[in-house]
């Protein structure tokens, strides 16, 4: 698994998903990060999926890909 962190803003392309959900999917493709606008987006083969974060929930979600020990690229 990859992922990329963007300084852009989201673009808007995806279905849209609770946080749980994607969280619980994070190997189904590249975790794109949108960290200005707190979006996280997985881009799988099939499709795009994304979820908009409060506060809390992009601090669990960093939590997880810290703990996956996943490789970043800016």
């Amino acid at each position: 698994m990859e992922i990329v962190k963007y300084s852009t803003s989201f673009d808007g392309i995806g279905i849209q998903r609770p946080v749980k959900w994607l969280l619980n999917n994070l190997d189904r493709g590249t975790v794109e990060l949108f960290e200005n606008e707190r979006i996280i987006r997985i881009n799988s083969p099939i499709s795009k999926m994304y979820s908009v974060c409060n506060e809390k929930e992009w601090r669990v979600v960093m939590e997880k890909l810290n703990q996956c020990n996943l490789d970043w690229r800016n």
